[in-house]
């Protein structure tokens, strides 16, 4: 596939780098919460608006319809490949090695500081229990919590 001839928003760019910096796929809650603290904690000299999603409160907390079209989008593309796992609803979303390739030419265009927030980040909500994530936003952001179904 031409990568040149492909137009992504400053969005599709920010999920890509996001999604690339780790190793292993994230489930939709893991992608939704870690784009959110992005958008909420990284500077604006950093990150530009324009390449950062809009959140409102969900069942879950802080969701944006924004990021499932555009893993949808970039899955099409062949950028992103999603994965059922026996048992659960939902998938775990990662790059494919054409998807790996972009991303590191995006996060080369990016501010450093930005790209390695992202590397932390990701980390970060990789690492926790679905609970832990959940109650660390909500603790941090509750406004977003209003209309959880999730248990603390």
């Amino acid at each position: 596939m031409d990568t040149a001839a492909i137009e992504l928003t400053p969005r599709q760019e920010t999920l890509l780098v996001f999604l690339g910096s780790g190793e292993k796929g994230l489930d939709p809650i893991r992608v939704q919460k870690g784009l959110f603290i992005l958008t909420e904690e990284t500077p604006e000299d950093w990150l530009p608006s324009e390449a950062r999603y809009r959140f409102e409160p969900y069942r879950y907390g802080p969701y944006s319809a924004e990021i499932y079209y555009d893993l949808d989008k970039l899955e099409g593309l062949g950028y992103v490949t999603a994965r059922r796992v026996l048992g659960q609803s939902w998938n775990y979303y990662s790059l494919t090695l054409e998807g790996q390739k972009l991303a590191r030419s995006m996060a080369e265009r990016m501010d450093k500081r930005a790209v390695e927030y992202v590397r932390r980040l990701r980390d970060f909500v990789g690492e926790l229990s679905f609970r832990k994530l959940l109650t660390t936003v909500y603790e941090h952001y509750p406004a977003y919590a209003v209309n959880s179904v999730f248990e603390q």
